[in-house]
């Protein structure tokens, strides 16, 4: 009978090791996006690296890791002075001021109060830079909640994916 107890207690203490592994990994491979990768965060690399002269204006922005990402994701991480390897992990990150939450995006306290300050009108973007469309435009005075701030200076301002830059917005509380 302790010999099945031990037995048992070696094979649950293995398989929490293997747990803790997996987890372990999981979490490590979520920060790292490169060639072949997709989605939202993708779109941001691809904004930041057009906005800091890395990748020409006339790509489209489609959230897709082809070879002009990463060769443009080469060249910026030359020029930082970090490993040329083409694959966005947390130095890069970091280096174009994008190291948050999941990689791109840091949560601020939901619903902070702010009013925006032009001169005109601001342009509301569907995304955290200017090569994102414009969806609509806010007007001098105008009251609007921040939802979420990103690294390079964005705020969402609803929870539709419609972003400012905060060089335009004053926070009331």
């Amino acid at each position: 009978m302790n010999r099945f107890a031990l037995k048992s207690s070696r094979w649950i203490l293995s398989a929490a090791i293997v747990c803790s592994i997996v987890g372990v990994a999981s979490s490590a491979q979520a920060l790292v996006m490169k060639r072949g990768s997709t989605g939202y965060n993708v779109r941001i690399i691809q904004n930041t690296l057009k906005s800091q002269g890395f990748m020409s204006s006339s790509v489209n922005s489609t959230g897709y890791y082809g070879s002009i990402t990463q060769k443009a994701v080469m060249n910026f991480q030359r020029a930082r002075g970090l490993r040329a390897d083409g694959i966005v992990g947390s130095q890069t990150l970091r280096a174009m001021g994008l190291a948050g939450t999941g990689g791109s995006i840091d949560s601020s306290p939901a619903g902070t109060k702010a009013i925006v300050r032009v001169s005109n009108s601001l342009n509301v973007r569907s995304g955290p830079g200017t090569g994102y469309s414009v969806k609509r435009r806010l007007s001098s005075g105008e009251g609007i909640f921040i939802f979420a701030e990103s690294n390079n200076g964005w705020y969402r301002i609803s929870n539709s994916n419609e972003w400012v830059h905060s060089r335009y917005i004053e926070r009331t509380n």
